[in-house]
C-alpha cells in the first residue's frame, strides 16, 4: 500500500496550498478517515465509507489549505485508519511553498499638461503647468530658440522663473516630471521675451529754410538722447556726444557727430551729409536730422 502526495494539478496562490493524497488502497465498502497535516499547526479531516471499493482501486483524496503567508514552503503528511483495523497508517510527506506577493504595478509619471506663460517681461518669464500624476520632482530646461543647447535645472513645484535672458528674443522651453529615475514625457512651449518700448518721436518743429532760426542747447542734447534711446532700443552701445552749451553754434564737429549717430541707427530715411568745417548748419539740414530720427518710429 502506497501513499504520494500530488498538487490538486493548479498552482498553488500566495494564500493556499492543494494537497492531494493518491495511490490510496483499501478494502470495498470500507469507512476511512484521512487526517492531513500541515507544518503551520493546521490539520483537515477528509472521512467516509468508500463504497464499491475493492483492494488495488485508486483513490484521490484532496485538501485545499488556506490562510497561508506567500512566499512560505509548508510541509503536508497524512495519516490513514480503516474502520476494519486499529491501525494508523502514515504516508510520507511533501513540501510546497505559496506564490509571492503579487509584484507591484509598475510607477508611471504622468505626462505633463497645461504647461503656460505668464509674466513675460524684457529678461524674464515665468511657467506653470499642472501638477503630473506620481511625480514628486520636474525638470525644466530652456535654450534659445537658436541654439541647440538646453540649459538644464529642477523643482519641486509646478512654476518656474527663468531670469537674465535677452529682450525680445524667442526660447523654447520644455518640461517634464520625475519621481526617482523614472520620468514622463516632455511637454513644450516657445515663449518670446518683451521688446523695449520704442522711443517717442523727436517732434522738433519745422525750420522755416532760408531764415534765421533758434535751436536750444536743450533741444540739441535731448536730441543726443533720443539717438542714444534708439541704440539701446536696437540692442547697440550708448555713443558719446559733445554736450551743447546754451549760446555756442551748431558747429560742423557736433552736426557731424549727430549725422554720424543716426546713420548707426539706419533709419528709412537718411539724415543730411556731413558738413565741412565753416560751413553752415542750414535749417534744411536740421530738418533732416529731425525727420531721420523720426522715421524710425
Amino acid at each position: 500500500m502506497a501513499y504520494v502526495f500530488v498538487s490538486t494539478g493548479s498552482p498553488p496562490t500566495k494564500n493556499s496550498i492543494g494537497i492531494a493524497v493518491a495511490g490510496l488502497q483499501y478494502p470495498a465498502n470500507n469507512y476511512a478517515r484521512i487526517q492531513i497535516y500541515c507544518s503551520n499547526g493546521t490539520s483537515q479531516r477528509v472521512e467516509g465509507t468508500f463504497n464499491g471499493g475493492t483492494v488495488g482501486d485508486y483513490r484521490s483524496i484532496v485538501a485545499v489549505f488556506g490562510g497561508l503567508s506567500p512566499n512560505t514552503p509548508y510541509t503536508f503528511r497524512a495519516e490513514i485508519q480503516y474502520n476494519s483495523t486499529s491501525t494508523t497508517e502514515n504516508t510520507g510527506s511533501i513540501t510546497q511553498r505559496t506564490l509571492a506577493d503579487d509584484a507591484p504595478p509598475p510607477i508611471t509619471v504622468g505626462n505633463i499638461t497645461g504647461l503656460t506663460s505668464y509674466n513675460v517681461l524684457l529678461t524674464s518669464f515665468s511657467i506653470t503647468w499642472n501638477p503630473a500624476t506620481s511625480a514628486s520632482s520636474y525638470q525644466v530646461e530652456i535654450k534659445p530658440q537658436s541654439s541647440s543647447s538646453w540649459s538644464v535645472d529642477y523643482t519641486g513645484s509646478n512654476s518656474y522663473t527663468f531670469r537674465n535672458l535677452e529682450e525680445q528674443a524667442y526660447y523654447d522651453v520644455r518640461v517634464k516630471g520625475y519621481t526617482g529615475s523614472i520620468s514622463g514625457s516632455y511637454s513644450a512651449i516657445t515663449v518670446r521675451t518683451q521688446a523695449s518700448p520704442k522711443p517717442s518721436a523727436l517732434n522738433w518743429s519745422v525750420r522755416t529754410a532760408g531764415t534765421n532760426f533758434n535751436l536750444t542747447a536743450k533741444e540739441w542734447n535731448d536730441m543726443t538722447s533720443k539717438i542714444n534711446a534708439w541704440r539701446v532700443y536696437q540692442k547697440k552701445s550708448t555713443l558719446s556726444f559733445t554736450t551743447a552749451i546754451s549760446g555756442d553754434d551748431v558747429t560742423a564737429t557736433i552736426f557731424n557727430q549727430v549725422v554720424s549717430g543716426i546713420n548707426t541707427l539706419n533709419p528709412p530715411y537718411s539724415p543730411a551729409a556731413s558738413v565741412a568745417s565753416g560751413e553752415d548748419v542750414t535749417a534744411a539740414k536740421i530738418n533732416r536730422i529731425s525727420a531721420s530720427i523720426d522715421s524710425l518710429i
